[in-house]
């Protein structure tokens, strides 16, 4: 699932420098940005509007970039 989202995300102009697993669980599609991201976030999420939730980067997030964690509700477009 994070490959394909990988790819769906590069070929919208994003670039993924990481993929891996969240360790705790999230229904919803999620973007945690950290301080000053929050206009990156928007803009994500209204590109892929399967983004259901923006929310600031909890600990142990990454403090400098946008994170994406898939939910149930991730479709192979963003959509």
């Amino acid at each position: 699932m994070a490959a394909q989202a990988r790819t769906t995300l590069t070929r919208g102009g994003w670039t993924v420098a990481v993929t891996g697993n969240y360790r705790h669980s999230t229904p919803t599609t999620t973007v945690f940005y950290p301080a000053g991201q929050l206009a990156a976030a928007q803009a994500l999420a209204a590109q892929f509007t399967a983004i259901g939730k923006l929310s600031p980067s909890p600990a142990g997030v990454s403090t400098t970039h946008l994170t994406l964690v898939l939910g149930q509700n991730w479709t192979a477009s963003g959509k």
